[in-house]
């Protein structure tokens, strides 16, 4: 029992804090941002999001350097606590820049602290363990999301958006107790004259850039599918509380649907698909619900694509992609998997926020006809098609991350 603590019970507590308060905050951000912004600026905050992650994850490498994982998840928690607290005091004043500051933030922390708790369960556990236990985490962090996502719609306009800023970071605080207990005994060996983020190791191992490449065209097909749901709600949902009813609602199904698989298809699909073959259904799924919602770009139907995404992505595709780390060194874990969850994952949504900043931008420019009808052009086929692109990119990639592992098969039996 005592073994179990470690390796699945209070990591999945740690995980049960960090994403309730993602969760909230997620929800008030997207309504703050939109009750003093346009949806059309959204891609923006995400597209600066890059810059300012990057240099947060040099700050984080650094930290680790210097102090260890233990120190680490200590000195990153406190920040982020202090960060949104002040934006709370500044949303209460109606200071409207700290709805996109916080806007831009809000991927960032979550994905900093969370990816922490992962690499301490890679580090814990082996790949017999992992593959049973890493549902069960999932899922009692789902559970717990689901019952705060309830709470949220149900009190939301109770409590007032805003309000629910500080209770989400004020739920930051019991996951960084525990783990300061759990980190204690895990070290990093110091490595001089080497590249920063754990890039040496990123670049020997064709399984991990290939993991890189895949995360970032998951993120642009989530990006677009995003991109598109906010615009729906913008257009048909008018209350700032409204909105944060539909959003509570939806993230609370994604929750309810990651749960199923976690529960029920994770153990299954781990113990009889070989771990290569999952990698490659995954594309082949999110390359159909890239069609649906050409056909039928409806909100309705947008939510249901977004919904089903998501639901893959914290359940069969976190676990699959987590197993991939687990026979590695703790030097991959707690520093190369940084780079690729995290920039990976909010570089492939930013930089194309970017681009579709950008051509929004012209495309509306009056004074600039030609330019602006090229940019509408190239505007609505990257609207259209980056999806469908970004799945079947994907889908290559899974092919040779599945060839790799089938190469070191008997790791991961």
């Amino acid at each position: 029992m005592n073994n179990l603590k470690y390796k699945l019970i209070l990591p999945s507590l740690v995980g049960v804090s960090i994403i309730a308060s993602y969760d909230w905050m997620r929800v008030v951000s997207k309504s703050v941002f939109l009750k003093y912004f346009s949806a059309d600026l959204f891609p923006l905050a995400f597209g600066l999001m890059i810059f300012v992650l990057f240099f947060s994850l040099l700050a984080y490498d650094k930290i680790l350097s210097k102090l260890g994982p233990h120190i680490t998840y200590q000195v990153m928690n406190a920040f982020w606590i202090i960060v949104f607290l002040i934006h709370y005091f500044l949303l209460k004043s109606e200071i409207k820049f700290a709805a996109f500051t916080l806007t831009l933030l809000r991927p960032i922390y979550v994905m900093m602290l969370l990816e922490q708790v992962w690499a301490y369960f890679n580090t814990i556990n082996n790949t017999e363990s992992a593959k049973k236990l890493s549902g069960i985490m999932m899922a009692i962090v789902s559970v717990a999301t689901i019952l705060s996502g309830t709470i949220l719609k149900n009190y939301v306009k109770q409590i007032g958006t805003e309000n629910a800023i500080w209770i989400s970071t004020i739920a930051l605080i019991p996951g960084a107790m525990i783990m300061f207990k759990l980190l204690k005994s895990v070290n990093i060996e110091k490595k001089k004259k080497e590249l920063p983020l754990g890039l040496a190791q990123l670049k020997k191992m064709p399984t991990l850039y290939s993991l890189f490449f895949i995360i970032i065209l998951s993120q642009i097909f989530t990006g677009v599918t995003e991109y598109k749901l906010d615009t729906l709600v913008e257009a048909t949902i008018i209350d700032t509380d409204e909105r944060s009813v539909f959003y509570a609602d939806l993230f609370r199904n994604i929750n309810a649907g990651a749960l199923i698989f976690q529960l029920f298809i994770l153990p299954l699909i781990f113990s009889k698909i070989f771990l290569g073959h999952i990698h490659i259904a995954i594309p082949l799924i999110h390359f159909a619900f890239s069609i649906f919602i050409y056909f039928k770009p409806e909100l309705t139907f947008v939510s249901i694509s977004f919904l089903i995404f998501k639901a893959i992505d914290y359940s069969i595709f976190r676990g699959a992609k987590e197993l991939i780390y687990v026979p590695l060194s703790t030097e991959i874990k707690y520093r190369t998997k940084q780079f690729i969850d995290v920039f990976g994952y909010r570089f492939g949504s930013g930089a194309f926020a970017i681009i579709f900043a950008i051509l929004n931008y012209i495309k509306d420019e009056e004074n600039k006809l030609a330019l602006a009808s090229l940019a509408q052009t190239i505007w609505q086929f990257a609207y259209d098609y980056s999806a469908l692109m970004s799945t079947g990119l994907w889908l290559y990639l899974s092919f040779i991350i599945s060839r790799q592992l089938r190469k070191n098969q008997e790791t991961y039996q």
